[in-house]
């Protein structure tokens, strides 16, 4: 949590992802800091796995396997897609 927290001070941008990501109930599988839980993995270091523009396209249209864990498409606005991008790059 307190890198997450650090990295929303430090980008008004991750600031606002952290605040869609709770608006669109993505923590509800995935934890409230995106650590993971018995629902949804660690979304931590997910940056490190994917480009900014793949973690944008998954987290829009989750791949075959996401959707088979119960991911559902993500139609949010471009800026709140952006900033949600943003927040689960950051979890470090």
């Amino acid at each position: 949590m307190a890198n997450a927290s650090l990295a929303a001070v430090a980008n008004p941008l991750t600031a606002r992802g952290r605040k869609v990501f709770g608006d669109q109930s993505c923590d509800v599988c995935h934890g409230p800091d995106g650590h993971g839980s018995d629902s949804g993995p660690s979304l931590v270091g997910a940056a490190a796995r994917h480009t900014e523009g793949e973690l944008s396209r998954i987290i829009k249209n989750p791949t075959q396997k996401m959707a088979d864990s119960g991911m559902q498409p993500l139609d949010i606005a471009a800026d709140d897609l952006s900033a949600l991008t943003s927040y689960v790059g950051s979890l470090k």
